[in-house]
């Protein structure tokens, strides 16, 4: 006799057994978290169990009736591994006897599977979320490198100002030698024709003219100051950026056996790139420093020349005032002795005889002493 063979599907239809119910007969000890199900006649299919000689059916016969035995199975370990469809599932026995499923609302097997993910795609997705993670940190220097950079640049338009400041206090230092050199010119040819409140207007403004010289004098202080503050402030970020870039670098090595070729050779080359620019911005921060250096010094230097200009304009102006109350007590002097003269002419005036030549040349110059009191009044 030949061999026979029996599959999957006789068998089933000979014991009379439904395929689903057969199906969630038996679990797979080992993945019972992943919610796996291993079937009753797996590999019936494929391998086919050979039968051949006397008392074949007798044997098929005795595997029926074994599958068509209710067989009761403890778990060892329910808690971790027991499913609460299985519990529900089991929960319906009555006196040890486990009903047949209900065919009607019966779901299929496949759709309470879930499978876990794999090791791969654990990895894959931990990769992609350090991934984020590091591009949002190079987005966070790329911003910190750009507000340097307009740091940078406002740094240099405050130099600028600074020097067009310079260069207008120069103007103005200038302009004042000039006023000063025309007063004095103006004192010694004309001095004696102006009053005292003129006098005293040109001191109130020269005196102006020196508040405002230290006015700013002490603007362009509290500038170099802020200045200071500012490179105090730069040198403070560079070592965070340094150390920034450090934990990157940290963390690429970490990660870098995890990485594939593609994103590994990005990786390094944005490394690269954030290295150049670390440099670029070093390099052009020391530059600024240089910079920042010798317009310290031109600064000093110009401090202390403006320092020696200002005491140099406050001596003349002293001088100046000295030479003006010399020149105010001189004229009441002068104007105390025209009153002096006028009196006595009027007293002369009354002695002589006018019908004469010369009482009248006495009368004319009487008259003309008696204006010139008159005037003098006013500075006394």
């Amino acid at each position: 006799m030949e061999n026979q063979f029996l599959d999957k599907k006789k068998l089933l239809k000979m014991t009379g057994m439904d395929e689903q119910w057969a199906k969630a007969r038996i679990k797979i000890k080992g993945e019972t978290r992943s919610r796996q199900f291993i079937p009753a006649t797996r590999g019936l299919a494929t391998c086919e169990f050979p039968y051949e000689g006397r008392g074949y059916k007798k044997n098929v016969s005795k595997i029926a009736e074994a599958w068509k035995r209710i067989y009761k199975i403890e778990p060892f370990d329910e808690k971790p591994r027991v499913t609460p469809e299985y519990r529900r599932w089991r929960s319906m026995r009555i006196n040890d006897d486990i009903p047949l499923p209900d065919l009607e609302n019966n779901v299929p097997v496949e759709e309470q599977l879930q499978v876990d993910p794999s090791e791969m795609e654990i990895a894959k997705h931990d990769f992609k979320k350090k991934y984020l993670m590091m591009e949002s940190r190079l987005s966070g220097l790329e911003n910190e490198k750009n507000q340097l950079k307009f740091g940078m640049q406002s740094q240099e338009r405050e130099i600028e100002r600074l020097r067009k400041g310079k260069g207008k206090a120069e103007e103005d230092l200038n302009n004042l030698r000039n006023d000063y050199k025309k007063l004095r010119a103006s004192a010694k040819y004309a001095g004696l024709g102006k009053t005292s409140a003129e006098w005293k207007h040109e001191i109130q403004e020269e005196k102006e003219r020196a508040d405002r010289w230290e006015r700013r004098f002490n603007d362009i202080q509290g500038q170099q100051t802020t200045m200071e503050e500012e490179l105090f402030r730069n040198r403070a970020e560079n070592p965070s950026l340094r150390g920034r870039v450090g934990e990157l670098e940290g963390s690429l090595q970490r990660y870098r056996s995890r990485n594939h070729t593609a994103e590994l050779k990005a990786s390094r080359q944005e490394n690269e790139n954030m290295k150049r620019q670390v440099e670029d911005l070093e390099a052009a921060l020391e530059t600024c420093r240089g910079q920042i250096n010798s317009f310290e010094e031109i600064q000093s230097w110009n401090n202390q020349q403006w320092q020696a200009r200002l005491d140099q304009s406050q001596d003349r102006v002293r001088d100046r005032d000295r030479v003006m109350a010399e020149a105010l007590v001189q004229v009441r002097e002068v104007a105390e002795h025209l009153q002096t003269l006028a009196v006595q002419a009027d007293v002369l005036s009354l002695q002589t005889e006018s019908e004469s030549d010369r009482g009248k040349k006495l009368a004319w110059l009487f008259r003309k002493i008696k204006i010139l009191g008159v005037k003098a009044k006013q500075y006394m």
